[in-house]
């Protein structure tokens, strides 16, 4: 368990799980404030993560990414990543109140796995190519309630006037969130 931890100016990852197909880690963290990583700022292999109220900026690629391991985070704001605001592959995750903003890429990419993402905010994302999405959402199993795009997805505007989710912002569900 870690509380009340402050990491920053990172030349690697600003926080690893890392686990084996057998031994599956458990790690607790609250009120984590990482800052500055030259690589990801979390990344968790084949562990149980959990984050609460916790923050996460300049990541030179993923602000977090979990692989084939278990992520739940409650009250987490991941901003200025070089690549996806969060990064879920083959990962059960179970995500309450996550606000992203300012990626390079997606705001968060689910590749496979079971992914609930509730209350949460992504806004301000990719960098003018057309594979950029707020959400992007690969052979999973998606649900959610209470989230919304806000502010400009890939140079444009995120939702059009009739506040009606549109493919280009990557949605495969359209109830999974909404437009201002």
């Amino acid at each position: 368990t870690l509380n009340s931890v402050n990491v920053s100016n990172v030349t690697g990852d600003g926080l690893q799980v890392h686990g084996t197909a057998a031994l599956n880690p458990t790690v607790v963290a609250n009120n984590f404030d990482l800052s500055n990583s030259r690589r990801y700022g979390i990344i968790n292999t084949r562990g149980n993560l959990t984050l609460n109220n916790s923050s996460i900026s300049n990541s030179v690629f993923d602000g977090i990414f979990t692989n084939r391991g278990t992520l739940t985070v409650n009250n987490v704001t991941v901003t200025s990543s070089g690549r996806f605001g969060l990064y879920a592959l083959r990962s059960h995750s179970a995500i309450q109140a996550l606000t992203v903003v300012n990626t390079a890429r997606d705001g968060v990419l689910v590749n496979r796995g079971v992914f609930a993402l509730d209350n949460s905010i992504i806004r301000n994302v990719g960098d003018g190519d057309t594979s950029d999405d707020a959400l992007q959402v690969i052979n999973a199993n998606l649900s959610g309630i209470g989230n919304r795009i806000e502010d400009t997805i890939n140079n444009g505007i995120a939702c059009p006037s009739s506040g009606v989710n549109i493919g280009s912002i990557g949605f495969v569900a359209s109830p999974v969130a909404s437009c201002p």
